[in-house]
């Protein structure tokens, strides 16, 4: 692991591994009881349980820091099961080690995603499983998830122009979502009603498999148009609004992206 002067670098038994911010060392993610919480997330009112799969859990809680603050977080724990998973963790990062730095590494672009506050490896012998904890400050309640506003807006709005001028953004500086879908772009809507600056008035999570300082070439651009296409066909994103979308996104047809094929596309990876 890096060091940097704002971050404690350490390993506090029993965790093998840990990097995080001063005021949330006492964070014991051990204790959670993360098999209770997937089985049984009604039981656990107080959190959020916003993702389950296999091998990971995320969920959303309030921490008090050592000044009795209580701070929003969302922490993440995977599970590396079996020798082999293990043995190869030992000479790979891990995917929350890479989501950690490229939080830090999207921030510094000038792009908001959640901060990066810590991150941690440790054995759970009861589960026979290696775990790997990662969380991060939760968004403020600004932040409304696209996805959401874009089901009850079927015009072309201030809304998608800015969406238009923030996805060009991002790839002319280089930055490439792996998963550039609705429900993984937030938006501020009074800082798009008053006209700032888009990297402003967008915000990212989710960025497993992402990257920053790299040229986003022709095909990865209609990838992330084609992602963004069909996270909003039951938002009923319609030909012209990607038509005029585009017309922002790509003023001097550089590009050439169609909307319809684009929307085609989409709709028959959606019925997929």
């Amino acid at each position: 692991m890096q060091t940097t002067d704002s971050m404690l670098n350490d390993a506090p038994p029993p965790y093998k591994a840990r990097r995080c911010v001063a005021w949330i060392a006492e964070f014991d993610p051990l204790g959670l009881p993360w098999k209770e919480m997937r089985r049984s997330p009604q039981d656990f009112p107080e959190h959020h349980v916003a993702k389950v799969s296999r091998a990971r859990t995320v969920v959303g809680l309030t921490f008090v820091d050592a000044s009795g603050t209580p701070q929003r977080i969302y922490a993440k724990r995977s599970l590396l099961r079996g020798p082999v998973a293990r043995l190869a963790a030992r000479f790979r990062e891990s995917k929350e080690w890479r989501e950690f730095e490229l939080a830090g590494a999207f921030l510094r672009a000038g792009f908001t995603v959640p901060e990066p506050l810590y991150y941690s490896e440790a054995m759970v012998k009861s589960e026979s499983a290696h775990a790997i904890f990662y969380a991060t400050r939760a968004l403020p309640g600004r932040w409304r998830v696209a996805k959401e506003f874009f089901k009850t807006t079927k015009r072309f709005c201030a809304e998608w122009e800015s969406l238009a001028k923030f996805t060009r953004l991002l790839h002319e500086r280089g930055v490439l979502h792996a998963d550039y879908r609705s429900d993984h772009l937030f938006m501020d809507l009074d800082c798009i009603a008053r006209g700032e600056d888009v990297a402003k008035c967008w915000a990212l999570i989710d960025l497993d498999g992402s990257r920053c300082g790299r040229n986003v070439s022709r095909s990865e651009r209609e990838r992330a148009l084609k992602q963004l296409a069909e996270s909003l066909i039951t938002s009923e994103v319609g030909e012209q609004n990607l038509k005029r979308f585009l017309e922002i996104y790509d003023p001097e047809g550089t590009w050439n992206f169609e909307a319809a094929r684009i929307l085609k596309a989409a709709r028959e990876k959606k019925r997929k």
